[in-house]
């Protein structure tokens, strides 16, 4: 494998299996690695013929596969789904602008996908846009309260609030300091 650069996206699936995309350095290929559970893991690597200088993947379906990938060029961010460990990608699609973005799949199916946009000066804005299990649109892309921030990896993850509350976690980073908020609609953190 190449060099890799700063864009590593990881997931495990609620089975214990693995999934790791790597963009590489220089080449701009995407690389997609799956592990079993077992220690010492064994790990097999594929190029999967996208490129890009990000890449988020997800175990869908709360199960094995699908695995969708959320990636993006610095410029476009795109998405696909695969059913074998990356040999063929399906339902491939340009999403829309954004530099660097990540996505999960809440347990009720909607899968949330973040990005973050140039915003004033030297700084960013996060939006969100919400998809229901058939890849429908639930809400298209919506500027969220998060704005300011860094030209950096952002991160969310769906999660349980101290009241039981559902909620979206959202990380980025404001002046190099890493930073973390909770939504119960993706849009409005606090």
């Amino acid at each position: 494998m190449a060099p890799l650069s700063n864009a590593l996206g990881y997931d495990v699936s609620g089975f214990g299996e693995h999934v790791v995309a790597v963009a590489e350095s220089g080449t701009g290929h995407i690389v997609l690695g799956v592990a079993g559970d077992v220690l010492p893991q064994s790990w097999s690597y594929m190029d999967s013929g996208l490129t890009g200088t990000w890449a988020r993947p997800r175990y869908q379906d709360l199960g094995l596969w699908p695995v969708g990938l959320f990636y993006g060029d610095g410029t476009n961010c795109y998405w696909a789904q695969t059913f074998d460990s990356g040999a063929t990608w399906v339902n491939t699609t340009s999403m829309a602008s954004g530099v660097v973005g990540d996505f999960d799949e809440g347990l009720d199916g909607l899968r949330w996908f973040f990005k973050l946009v140039p915003g004033s000066g030297s700084t960013y804005d996060v939006w969100n846009q919400v998809l229901d299990a058939q890849l429908n649109v639930v809400r298209g892309w919506t500027i969220t309260n998060v704005t300011g921030v860094d030209d950096a990896p952002i991160a969310c993850r769906e999660s349980a609030g101290s009241d039981g509350s559902w909620r979206i976690g959202l990380w980025y980073s404001v002046g190099g300091v890493a930073n973390v908020k909770f939504a119960p609609d993706g849009l409005n953190f606090s």
